[in-house]
This record gives C-alpha cells, sequence and structure tokens, in this order.
C-alpha cells in the first residue's frame, strides 16, 4: 500500500482513536448526549479510514454513517447487529448538537442505553480495525 494512501488511514484512524477516548470519558462522567455524539464520530471516521483502505481515494464529504457503508462497499459482508449500531448512530450527530432538544433526549438515552450504545459502537469500531488488517 501507498506510503501517502497509509498516512490517510492512520489519520482517521488515530483521530477515531482519540473520539473513542472522549467518548469513554464523557460516558464515565454521566455526558450521555455528548458520549453518544462522539460515538457517532467514531465510526464516521472509522469508515472513512476504510474508505482509503479500499478505493485509495478520498472518502465522499458526508457524515452519514449509511452513506459511507455503502461507498465502502460494505453493505454485503455488515451484519444485522452491525447494521443496528449505524441506525442507532445515525441520528445522534444532528440531534445531540441542539441544546433546546436536550432535556428531550435526556429522557431517551439514559445512562443504560448510552451504555449500550458505547459497547455496540466499540464491538463495530473493533470490526473495522480488523477489516483494515487484512
Amino acid at each position: 500500500m501507498k506510503d501517502d494512501i497509509q498516512q490517510k488511514i492512520s489519520y482517521w484512524i488515530e483521530s477515531a482513536d482519540s473520539d473513542f477516548e472522549a467518548a469513554k470519558i464523557l460516558l464515565e462522567n454521566n455526558k450521555y448526549l455528548q458520549s453518544l455524539f462522539y460515538c457517532n464520530l467514531v465510526i464516521e471516521k472509522a469508515l472513512k479510514a476504510y474508505y482509503w483502505f479500499a478505493n485509495g481515494t478520498e472518502p465522499p464529504y458526508t457524515h452519514n454513517l449509511i452513506i459511507l457503508c455503502s461507498k465502502c462497499n460494505l453493505q454485503e459482508v455488515i451484519n444485522n447487529k452491525q447494521k443496528k449500531t449505524i441506525d442507532r448512530l445515525m441520528p445522534l450527530n444532528i440531534k445531540t448538537r441542539y441544546p433546546d432538544e436536550e432535556k428531550e433526549l435526556l429522557k431517551v438515552y439514559t445512562s443504560e442505553k448510552t451504555n449500550d450504545i458505547f459497547n455496540m459502537t466499540e464491538e463495530l469500531y473493533k470490526w473495522i480495525l480488523r477489516l483494515l488488517k487484512k
């Protein structure tokens, strides 16, 4: 693999690793919406790394995880649990950015639910990382 492509992949993974650590710290400090926002970023960045790996070109400029999965041609190999993770993360990119919705969102995204999504994110992230080693 070309060095410049490997550098791009490394950039996205290092950024995703940092965001994963932030998501964990935020979760441990009961900042559920912020943690979920970072979970979304982790998967977005991992998919952009995988896009470089699979296609050798710049990933599309989108935050949409479903589009990124499709552009990475992962829809054929992704399982139902992984699809569910993506479906759960998708709205968190937008919803968690607007403070006027915060009270309502905190009723939905309890500690238990946020922990579940965090764990699902970790599992999906590790799977994407394994794909990058093939």
